[in-house]
């Protein structure tokens, strides 16, 4: 296995593209590079085009080039939301921000270049131990501001990241072809998803303390981009292929948070023994 950074890679780069895959020769190319800050999208819309919609289709052309398969991940921001159900994964596209629509350009360039060969996985709401994300925000403002007011008529299903990689390779390895949803089980808005991070944070020690929590609306929420006020995704048919079922996205939440948490007593003892072995 081979894993490269923006900074190793750039997917937008067709020579470089080209390159590795004539170096590694890989069978299975995995694509999780992307413009992901919705609102600087809006402010960037060329570099955010670059990322999500040029980047795959570089990769999904060299790919045919050499029958690799390629998996793309992509997102539920390619709907609207204005249906109150979950968005199965025929449901029309209709983009609402240049982060969603540059992720559907994204999702058509792998198609037209792999209809055979590529797995374009949808998620949402993403959570991990590293990176930056609402999980990540969310804890630092919990940490330093009295008062944190979060969006709460915008609705959707946080998701392990680790939960996501392990879909994506169970796909990748029976060569399903075609769009996938893959989502963690239920759903929450914006300020359920920070009440959620508030006490799960609390119960495993990723938190000693939390600011207060209001819940405000979108339109008094000053935001660039547009984001769909529904949008949770059926992933009843991942769950059918692959023969499993996701995780109630609260149960996830902890799992990160648990790591989080002896993450950083691991740091605050390392630094304990670096400043006992200093005098």
């Amino acid at each position: 296995m081979h894993v490269a950074t923006h900074k190793e890679l750039d997917v937008a780069d067709r020579r470089a593209v080209q390159s590795a895959i004539n170096h590694l020769r890989p069978d299975i190319v995995l694509n999780a590079a992307g413009f992901t800050n919705v609102d600087m999208a809006e402010e960037f819309p060329e570099e955010a085009r670059r990322a999500n919609h040029l980047g795959p289709k570089i990769l999904a052309e060299a790919c045919a080039d050499h029958q690799t398969w390629l998996v793309h991940v992509s997102t539920s921001y390619v709907f609207d939301g204005a249906q109150s159900r979950p968005y199965a994964t025929t449901a029309r596209t209709q983009p609402l921000n240049v982060y969603g629509m540059t992720k559907l350009e994204g999702e058509l360039a792998v198609r037209a270049a792999l209809p055979d060969r590529s797995t374009i996985v949808r998620t949402s709401w993403l959570h991990s131990v590293l990176g930056r994300h609402f999980l990540e925000r969310m804890l630092h403002l919990l940490e330093t501001k009295p008062v944190v007011r979060v969006v709460c008529d915008q609705f959707g299903t946080p998701t392990s990241a680790d939960g996501l990689a392990a879909t994506l390779w169970a796909l990748a390895l029976r060569q399903a072809a075609g769009i996938f949803n893959w989502s963690d089980s239920g759903a929450a808005s914006w300020y359920e998803f920070a009440l959620a991070i508030a006490e799960e944070g609390q119960a495993v020690g990723a938190l000693e303390s939390v600011s207060k929590i209001v819940p405000v609306s979108s339109a008094t929420y000053d935001a660039r981009a547009l984001r769909p006020p529904h949008s949770v995704l059926d992933s009843s048919e991942t769950e059918t292929c692959l023969g499993t079922k996701a995780s109630y996205w609260r149960i996830s939440l902890r799992g990160t948070l648990l790591a989080i948490a002896l993450e950083r007593r691991a740091l605050a003892a390392i630094n304990r023994l670096k400043i006992a072995n200093s005098y």
